[in-house]
């Protein structure tokens, strides 16, 4: 192989792993994107269930119900104890 091809080659493994780290970086920026989107939704959600538990004693016994149902894991069911107690 003569030397400009070994250089040429040099420079394309070069730009190969500059592009490799920046879509690693882009990757890592959009789930980091996910993720934030998805807590904010979850507190979203959690505080519109905590609110209609305040307003409609109905309602709010149904989703203790369901709380009480799914939340199965003991730290969650402890962080929830006081709306299930209600």
């Amino acid at each position: 192989m003569a030397k400009p091809d070994i250089d040429r080659l040099a420079a394309l493994k070069a730009k190969k792993d500059q592009l490799a780290a920046r879509i690693a970086k882009l990757e890592a920026t959009e789930k980091a994107a996910a993720r934030k989107r998805e807590l904010r939704q979850k507190i979203v959600v959690g505080g519109a269930i905590v609110e209609l538990m305040a307003k409609d004693p109905a309602t709010a016994k149904l989703l203790r119900e369901l709380l009480k149902a799914a939340v199965t894991r003991p730290g969650d069911q402890e962080a929830i104890a006081d709306l299930l107690a209600k």
